[in-house]
């Protein structure tokens, strides 16, 4: 997960400047900005524009689902959004690198294998259910299937897999982050100060 990590120093002198003393005001105003940041700005732009320029959207509830977000409190003045179920390789793709798994991958061949919301069809394991457990070939390089006399590869066998840097992941919470949060901050500091004098 991506975190903020704040100098209360700066909130501090950002404070007194606009001539507010009441320093032990300063964390709800913080954790307030953090969090509306956090569900106004950040997470709307990395499950929308950022997700979608990176990956083919073929299930809209997957990137809602995948991001959450963790709330900052007046005890932790800290915010982040983090990927929920671990399912996509998130971190990879957003720095790119090996693809975490364990065993051998099974590569689908995109022109024998439909892609979808729900998944890939037809699975690996519905090979032999679909064309026939005779018809099905297992071999160190993949799964096939037998056609017209012929072996037709539907999944690849790979010890692993490289993927690219295309989730900009990092780069759009940076600014979407920064940008919110010198949106946000005045009013909640206005709003904690003029609850802690009763106005």
């Amino acid at each position: 997960m991506i975190t903020l990590n704040i100098d209360m120093r700066e909130f501090t002198r950002k404070a007194r400047q606009m001539g507010i003393f009441k320093d032990d005001q300063l964390p709800y105003a913080i954790a307030n900005t953090l969090n509306e940041t956090m569900f106004k700005d950040t997470r709307p732009q990395i499950i929308g524009p950022t997700w979608s320029a990176a990956f083919t959207v073929r299930n809209a509830g997957l990137p809602r689902a995948a991001i959450n977000v963790e709330k900052a409190s007046k005890g932790k003045l800290s915010a982040g959004v983090f990927d929920a179920l671990g399912r996509a390789d998130l971190a990879v793709h957003a720095r790119g690198g090996a693809k975490t798994h364990s065993g051998t991958l099974a590569v689908p061949e995109q022109s024998k294998v439909r892609l979808h919301a729900r998944g890939k069809t037809p699975w690996a394991k519905e090979l032999e259910r679909r064309y026939g457990k005779r018809a099905v070939r297992k071999t160190p390089k993949g799964l096939f299937v037998g056609k017209g006399g012929r072996l037709h590869l539907y999944f690849a066998f790979k010890g692993g897999a490289h993927l690219s840097k295309r989730f900009a992941f990092y780069e759009d919470f940076e600014r979407r982050s920064v940008a919110g949060m010198a949106r946000y901050y005045p009013k909640n500091i206005q709003r904690a100060v003029a609850t802690a004098f009763g106005r």
